[in-house]
């Protein structure tokens, strides 16, 4: 089997329908001995990818088929296909590393990081445009090479493919991400007998070849459960209508592994996608129905013209500057306004990826996800000791305490971040009036305590999430051990430009649709913090990457018409009943919730003191951290009884 050498890491594969060009200049990687052509540890000649023959790159002019595995599998999964097309086409299979025959490095096998893994590929053989192929894992992977290199894709072929990870898998694939069951089973599969067991849910109608049965043994313990945790959090949907090029979606109705509901939102969202339904099969239709399947790949490259670019896709083309600043000389509101006009005819905007962050979490076990009422409700957790519970603003997340985590943990606490309903990767249900109001975010972390065994927390509440503290602090008392409040909603006053939008009736959705992503967190952030200088092209792309996650700006502009409710005089008249002892810190320059409200706060409660922070915006959690870090550290450590 050929090997390419991809800076030290060795990349088995398989091809076929590629006519061999003798004058092809060789291009050496040299082997262990027994994994050559002739075993003996001679080196292999591969084509050269610099030759730049041919449409593709390639010498024998054949368009190119490029296949990609899914998880626990090899390229054999390809080699019905590579068959069935070796006449027309020049078909390339490889093995994914830590999978099968290929390296199996330390690495993070995120799927951004397959991404980059299979364009080294393609670069090294010189395939400049393909149709990508790719299976379960492997349709996450190539769909996602779609959106970051559309003009290297012709065409697109998802087979039983996840691509809303949060929704993608039966509750058995669901169970291997369980620390203790994932080992378990990483042991098990290292059994022939045992491994042929666990691997009976891949096929439905017929067993899978022993050969097969050894691949999906031959993966590492890093490379199957960080994969498994990289497809859990990855979402393509949000970003399907930016791929142009023709797309077949095959899915089958015994799939034991990845839902039906994958290849629905696959076919809906893929602008002009082709389904194909396989009945009577399971995970692996190639396997399963090869005629089928075989035949339904056929007729779409046959029947489907590739993708012909005339000039760059609009993914590629930067649209601000370096930072995403919008023109500096218009007020916030009227700029996004006119970028509304100006865009409103633009079918997708770019979308940023998570941040190295947000994927360290997952990978580390951070970010957890638990089911509160029916609804997901995703959340952050590390350390251990008293609980302090972090509750974010309106519009953010649990990671806009991405400074507090680790330091509150160093210091003893155990630390709790959720993603509050409509916000980040917790449910966005369409809801009526008061879905999204403090009073039911206040129930919700009521239940999450519950859920979690915590009593007496210390509230960390910044904005909207201040309002969510003091709602729980006074209705349910025994969760609340002491408050912590960042510039908290706490009483009547105007309502800061760009709520007032996010809560009229008219030009709410389509404007908050239409602006691209970057530009309008920019100019929200900017109001935010004092110093602009200090968002940080990170979070920016974090936040720009949660807003364009499904239903989340919905349920944004149905938060903002929930933050006023009707009572809204009982919430202000509760105010003097919390007894729990609070610190308050305000930012100096605060011109979202002015600092006046922070003193008419201390003034009410009755066991409060207050921190003024100079320079400080709206965030100090994020434009102050580590004031708010010893400043929090110093006020729980100097409460009674703990």
């Amino acid at each position: 089997m050929p090997v390419l050498d991809l800076d030290g890491m060795r990349i088995h594969y398989e091809e076929s329908g590629a006519e061999q060009d003798a004058a092809a200049t060789p291009s050496p990687c040299p082997l262990p001995k027994g994994e050559g052509n002739n075993g003996d540890g001679a080196p292999l000649s591969l084509p050269s990818p610099l030759r730049g023959e041919g449409k593709n790159g390639n010498s024998s002019g054949k368009p190119v088929v490029v296949g990609v595995h899914g998880w626990g599998a090899s390229w054999k999964f390809w080699r019905g296909t590579m068959a069935a097309l070796e006449k027309t086409h020049r078909v390339v299979a490889l093995d994914l590393p830590g999978f099968a025959g290929s390296d199996k490095p330390e690495a993070p096998y995120t799927i951004e990081w397959f991404v980059e893994v299979v364009r080294r590929f393609c670069d090294r053989l010189g395939v400049e445009r393909a149709t990508f192929a790719g299976h379960s894992m492997g349709g996450m992977i190539v769909s996602q090479f779609a959106l970051e290199h559309p003009s290297r894709v012709e065409r697109l072929i998802l087979a039983c493919a996840p691509v809303q990870g949060r929704t993608a898998f039966f509750w058995k694939t669901r169970l291997l991400l369980a620390p203790v069951i994932r080992w378990i089973v990483y042991l098990l599969s290292k059994i022939h007998t045992l491994r042929r067991w666990l691997a009976r849910d891949f096929s439905t109608r017929c067993p899978l070849d022993d050969d097969i049965i050894r691949d999906v043994g031959a993966a590492s313990y890093a490379s199957m459960f960080r994969t498994l945790q990289s497809l859990r959090a990855t979402d393509g949907v949000p970003r399907f209508n930016e791929i142009r090029c023709p797309a077949l979606v095959i899915g089958t109705d015994r799939d034991h592994l990845v839902t039906p509901e994958q290849f629905r939102l696959a076919a809906e969202h893929l602008p002009g996608a082709r389904r194909v339904d396989i009945l009577n099969a399971g995970h692996c239709p190639m396997f399963e129905a090869p005629e089928e399947f075989e035949g339904a790949i056929r007729a779409f490259l046959r029947e489907t013209a590739p993708l012909t670019l005339t000039s760059p896709p609009a993914g590629e083309r930067g649209t601000t500057d370096d930072r995403g600043h919008a023109p500096s000389s218009l007020p916030a509101v009227a700029s996004l306004l006119l970028l509304a006009l100006a865009v409103s005819g633009c079918a997708t905007h770019p979308v940023a990826r998570p941040s190295a962050r947000r994927i360290a979490w997952r990978e580390a076990g951070i970010e957890r996800t638990i089911s509160i009422g029916g609804r997901t409700v995703h959340y952050l957790e590390t350390g251990e000791g008293p609980v302090i519970l972090c509750l974010h603003g309106l519009g953010g997340s649990a990671y806009d305490w991405r400074a507090q985590l680790e330091p509150l943990a160093a210091a003893g606490f155990r630390v709790i971040a959720p993603d509050l309903l409509g916000a980040g990767y917790t449910d966005k249900p369409a809801g009526g009036p008061g879905t999204y109001s403090v009073a039911s975010q206040a129930t919700l972390v009521g239940q999450l305590c519950d859920a979690l065994g915590v009593r007496d927390a210390v509230c960390l509440g910044n904005s909207y999430g201040g309002g969510v503290s003091l709602t729980l602090a006074f209705g349910r008392p025994e969760c609340v051990r002491a408050l912590v409040l960042c510039d908290p909603v706490c009483f009547r006053q105007e309502l800061p430009s760009y709520v007032a939008l996010l809560r009229a009736p008219v030009v709410a959705r389509p404007l908050v649709r239409a602006v691209p992503e970057k530009i309008a967190l920019y100019q929200i952030l900017a109001r935010i913090f004092a110093d602009d200088r200090k968002i940080g092209e990170e979070a920016l792309a974090e936040y720009v990457h949660e807003f364009a996650l499904p239903g989340t700006k919905d349920a944004l502009v149905l938060m903002a018409r929930d933050l006023i409710p009707p009572n809204v005089g009982e919430f202000e008249d509760a105010l003097p009943k919390v007894k729990q002892p609070a610190l308050v810190l305000w930012g100096r320059q605060d011109d979202i919730i002015p600092l006046a409200q922070g003193e008419r706060l201390v003034r009410t409660l009755p066991h409060a003191r207050i921190e003024v922070l100079d320079p400080c915006g709206h965030a100090p959690n994020q434009e102050r951290p580590e004031d708010v870090n010893r400043l929090t550290i110093e006020f729980v450590k100097s409460l009674p009884g703990k």
